[in-house]
């Protein structure tokens, strides 16, 4: 597990938020005494009247249209992956949308203001969706996979915008949720602290990172990143990573 933190912190501090929503992204969690921990993300720390749990909150950064063969308004993006060992075999990982809709126009961040403006999540059924628009959630809980004989969870949902909507950053807010059973009505794992997804939609990447800086993100990357950063095999992968 310290292996895992150092590298997410490792990655915050390579990774410019600017060039973040076009990396394939996970949400990286894992399970520590009956609760959800997430690694390896942005943190928000200034907070925001749009984040109605805003301090210490994950964030992570994802733009539809921009994988091969997704279609514009679509993105599998991110995925979500839970270490092995966290859940038993069998159990099943889900998610609830605990807040509406929010929008970056550019200069401000808002409920969604044009009514056909809804955010879609199709579960791993392939039947199941989720709608979050401005002001109304349908359906929130939503499988995300079956955990594997060891234990761990690695899986893509597919996330879409109405095509009609307008250019910008869209805000989801979601919490994970841990279950013995497909049916999602015997809990093992409660719900995790909020973490958000900033959807960029055919909106120009500064602006769309001006948003996120609106929101309050942490640039400083975990305390164990600073010590591989000073150790020689960190000193040695920048190195080989500079001459790539």
């Amino acid at each position: 597990m310290i292996k895992k933190i150092v590298f997410g912190g490792l990655f915050a501090v390579l990774a410019s938020t600017a060039s973040a929503q076009h990396a394939h992204s996970d949400v990286d969690a894992y399970i520590e005494n009956s609760q959800f921990l997430f690694e390896g993300a942005s943190i928000l720390v200034n907070g925001s009247g749009y984040l109605s749990t805003n301090i210490g909150s994950a964030l992570y950064e994802v733009e539809f249209g921009a994988e091969f063969g997704d279609a514009a308004n679509e993105t599998e993006d991110p995925g979500f992956a839970i270490d092995d060992g966290s859940f038993n075999a069998g159990d099943y990982l889900a998610f609830e949308a605990v807040n509406t809709l929010s929008y970056w126009d550019g200069s401000n961040w808002s409920a969604s203001t044009v009514g056909s403006e809804s955010l879609f999540i199709t579960d791993v059924s392939g039947t199941a969706t989720t709608t979050v628009s401005d002001n109304t959630i349908t359906n929130p809980i939503g499988l995300i996979d079956q955990a594997d004989a060891e234990g761990g969870v690695h899986a893509h949902l597919d996330f879409e915008i109405d095509l009609a909507a307008s250019p910008g950053a869209y805000l989801l807010e979601l919490v994970l949720l841990g279950f013995s059973d497909s049916a999602l009505t015997n809990e093992i794992v409660p719900a995790s602290d909020s973490f958000y997804i900033a959807f960029n939609y055919g909106m120009d990447d500064a602006l769309f990172e001006t948003g996120i800086d609106a929101l309050g993100v942490s640039e400083v990357p975990l305390p164990g990143a600073w010590l591989f950063l000073t150790s020689g095999i960190g000193m040695l992968l920048l190195g080989r990573r500079a001459k790539a």
